[in-house]
């Protein structure tokens, strides 16, 4: 029932959204207060696979790459089977983030700057992502259809809602230097043959806070 639940949203999040890439994930996103005021936030995915098939972007769309604008209108999306990369959009350009872990998964953390700007003050928002060495990566650490990963990262204040984004792709590469890259919101897009090589899915969701205990260390995320 909750999986049918789970769908359903989703489709009606596809309905009321202009995201059309659906590398589909249960996603849960918790967070326990350290006894230094920080807070530990603890991600866990685990891949659905894809569920929707024959999906594109709008006949409109255009992408702005190292040549300039160019029409990325009408390309296939469904290259999602293993989720490749993930982050989470914080909302804010203003907080200190530290330990950035991931528990056994043979994924790079980092802190960069995303796409957003939500207090439009000229500085993007603070995004934490996750993902393979750049390719070709060993094989095994895609995460594949019904695997599951989980990750940390500690910051200095509580966050409530963020914006989480999921890039599913079955290519080994998903960004051949030397051709004419870009990424978008719809993913990561090859100019010089035409393709994305990664398609994404965005996810608002709101944050499970755990009080800590007393016999708990902090910065502690078993």
């Amino acid at each position: 029932m909750k999986k049918y639940f789970l769908l359903s949203a989703l489709l009606a999040f596809l309905a009321s959204f202009p995201v059309f890439a659906v590398p589909y994930a249960d996603i849960e996103l918790k967070s326990k207060l350290n006894g230094d005021g920080t807070y530990t936030y603890k991600l866990e995915i685990n891949n659905q696979g894809p569920i929707l098939s024959n999906v594109a972007t709008p006949p409109w769309h255009t992408i702005w790459t190292s040549s300039g604008v160019i029409d990325a209108g009408g390309k296939q999306l469904n290259d999602d089977d293993n989720i490749v990369l993930f982050g989470i959009d914080t909302g804010r350009d203003d907080i200190l983030i530290t330990m950035i872990k991931n528990k056994d998964s043979g994924l790079h953390g980092t802190e960069e700057a995303g796409w957003a700007d939500s207090d439009n003050d000229g500085t993007k928002n603070q995004v934490v992502a996750w993902h393979p060495p750049f390719g070709p990566w060993p094989e095994g650490t895609a995460i594949t259809h019904g695997e599951s990963v989980e990750v940390s990262f500690t910051a200095n204040v509580k966050l409530d809602k963020v914006l989480i984004w999921i890039g599913g792709s079955d290519d080994d590469v998903i960004w051949v230097e030397g051709n004419d890259m870009a990424e978008d919101t719809f993913g990561i897009y090859d100019g010089t043959t035409g393709h994305y090589l990664a398609t994404f899915f965005e996810r608002h969701i709101h944050v499970k806070h755990k009080k800590m205990k007393k016999h708990e260390h902090e910065n502690d995320d078993d």
